[in-house]
């Protein structure tokens, strides 16, 4: 049976499958049509806006002229970056506002400022904040997340009735009086009239936000009809908390009080519980037991635990010590637990995951942890893992083992007997792999092909110059011209966040997609460039793409080899064998841009000359 003939719903089983790999969806949904209308449904299911990066304008024109393609968007995100507060308080943003309420099938919409700046949410005209309060207060909007945004006032969000999950990522909210008073932020409009159900919040993730936690613990404590309940939370997510017992804490630290009322609220109905990059306010920084309660919460199924070992005084918290000590205490309940699923993650470098691992065997903590988990309390107890995740090498182990991928920027000495000062610098290691793995950029593998870049580092002051940009560019020119001279470099390989996307693509690096690795609450998305080698493909002369990409209508006309700047040794190259053979790709000129012959498949021959009105076309 012929590709082509395979049942549709096979044909969609396929498609699904590579929903996560944007290139591959691109070349689908160029074979038939029938092949478009599914991979239409995963190309547009996910669609970013970049305020301050990248314009998109084009974004909502296109949605208005393509109706069809509306109810594929299922996730919006408004990606802020650089000055975003120009963008959108233009009035072309307008044009995106009004898209919004046409898109029926969306049910996740997200705001995220830049990591270094973040969004300041009072900088946004009143309008524009009014417009993305409406929008997110939409009936069909059911999960929504915040990250790295300060001045916004929360209270609106916890009085949806819709709402079912919230993200909340390094926000901060205004001193404002407006859970006691029940104002609306902006402008002091009064809450809208409000259903007597309360909500049905199910997944809750708090990174970073104490003030937004407060806030939150507050309206829920409310007790008109209305008010936000916790008593349905099943999924909760804690990260990157730090923890105080005093009772005069500062405004980035959590208080133990508050979160065991927190617990107290949501613990009977939790399922599912995961905690990552937890401390102490210690000096010390050490893991608090008391993030781990697991026997407050009757209904625990699953329980996800990340340690983070990224220095050597994390050694001594013994984290793994205080999370088999909430396991016996949860084990003495004397009655059957609903927990199946037990998931700890060590996350740092790879010598340290190491010590921490052997420490364990050698003081015998693995028996003990084995021991609590035969008590009758874990019988339904079906998955135990533990793992290490480690995400990269330390700086000094790169420049030992690695030093020629190291490259510096400097500026010249002040005099004669001050050193040059070092202003920025690119460090990699190398992998056999061809695309970024966990175990890729923890280990370095001499003589491979794959150049793994870990850091492009510009010191602070030094930035907004370009210096990042010249230090990549004269970094892969170094790397091309030692692959030229016979090095096994073939490919350079990085994960980056997404607003550097337009750095490495002047640098000119290929954005991938998603990247398998995690590390932290936010995504990274992999990118390469090939370097000179016999996998990389040549870059066609402009003259030449010019020639082949004339229009067809002129048919009458047709393209001499002689206008080629070198003529046909512009179009030919010889391939392993010796032959002779197309140089690049033959597009389609009517401007769909479809492959109709890929380089090195035709043999160039060359047969008697004859005399013709005109020169050989081709």
């Amino acid at each position: 049976m012929f590709f082509h003939q395979l049942p549709q719903d096979i044909i969609d089983m396929i498609i699904d499958h590579t929903k996560s790999d944007f290139l591959v969806l691109k070349a689908l949904s160029l074979v038939s049509k029938a092949w478009s209308q599914r991979t239409r449904k995963h190309l547009f299911c996910d669609i970013k806006l970049r305020a301050g990066l990248r314009t998109n304008s084009n974004v909502p024109s296109f949605l208005v002229e393509q109706p069809s393609l509306r109810r594929y968007v299922q996730s919006l995100t408004i990606q802020c970056g650089g000055n975003p507060y120009r963008s959108l308080n233009d009035s072309h943003f307008e044009s995106t506002l009004a898209i919004l309420p046409l898109l029926e099938s969306l049910t996740t919409f997200s705001i995220r400022g830049e990591f270094s700046m973040g969004l300041v949410w009072t900088k946004l005209l009143p309008r524009v904040q009014i417009a993305l309060y409406e929008f997110m207060a939409s009936p069909r909007v059911i999960s929504i997340a915040l990250s790295w945004i300060s001045d916004i006032d929360i209270v609106p969000l916890l009085h949806l009735q819709s709402l079912e999950e919230l993200v909340l990522d390094s926000v901060q909210v205004p001193d404002c009086a407006s859970v006691e008073s029940g104002a609306c932020f902006p402008l002091n409009k009064p809450l809208p009239s409000s259903s007597s159900t309360p909500g049905r919040l199910r997944r809750l993730e708090i990174t970073r936000s104490p003030q937004a936690f407060r806030v939150l613990l507050a309206y829920s404590k409310r007790r008109e009809p209305w008010s936000l309940t916790l008593s349905n939370l099943t999924h909760l997510k804690i990260t990157w908390l730090t923890l105080t017992a005093n009772a005069s804490y500062k405004p980035h630290e959590f208080a133990e009080p508050e979160l065991s009322e927190f617990f107290d609220l949501c613990g009977g109905s939790i399922e599912s519980y995961t905690v990552d990059g937890c401390r102490t306010a210690t000096a010390e920084g050490s893991f608090p037991p008391s993030i781990i309660p697991i026997h407050r919460f009757s209904n625990l199924k699953e329980i996800y635990l990340t340690i983070n070992i990224q220095r050597s005084a994390a050694l001594d918290d013994h984290a793994i010590i205080v999370f088999g000590q909430a396991l016996e205490v949860f084990s003495r309940a004397g009655t059957e637990t609903s927990l199946t699923t037990i998931d700890v993650r060590y996350n740092g470098c790879s010598r340290y995951i190491e010590k921490e691992v052997s420490d364990l065997v050698d003081q015998q903590r693995w028996k003990w942890l084995d021991e609590t988990l035969q008590r009758p309390a874990f019988t339904r107890l079906t998955d135990v893992i533990f793992r290490e995740k480690p995400f990269q090498l330390s700086p000094s182990f790169r420049q030992t083992n690695a030093g020629d991928l190291f490259l510096g920027a400097y500026l010249p000495p002040q005099n004669d007997t001050s050193p040059p000062q070092l202003i920025g610098y690119v460090c990699s290691t190398l992998s056999p792999e061809e695309k970024l793995t966990h175990e890729s950029m923890s280990n370095h593998v001499a003589g491979s092909s794959s150049v793994c870049i870990h850091s492009v580092c510009v010191a602070k002051s030094q930035r907004r110059k370009g210096i990042a940009l010249q230090l990549l560019k004269e970094y892969i020119t170094r790397l091309s011209t030692t692959s030229a001279r016979g090095s096994p470099y073939k490919r350079v390989l990085l994960i980056a966040h997404e607003e550097l996307r337009p750095l490495y693509e002047k640098a000119g690096f290929t954005w991938l997609g998603k990247s398998d690795v995690t590390h932290g609450s936010r995504p990274w998305y992999e990118m390469r460039l090939d370097l000179n080698g016999k996998d990389a493909a040549p870059q066609i002369p402009p003259d030449v793409l010019q020639n082949l990409l004339k229009p067809s209508s002129e048919k009458h006309n047709p393209t001499l080899v002689s206008d080629c700047h070198h003529g046909i040794e512009d179009l030919i190259m010889s391939d392993s064998e010796g032959t002779a053979v197309n140089k690049y790709d033959l597009l389609c000129p009517r401007g769909c841009r479809s492959v109709i012959l890929k380089k090195g498949v035709a043999q160039w021959t060359e047969r008697t000359s004859v005399m013709r009105e005109a020169a050989i076309h081709f």
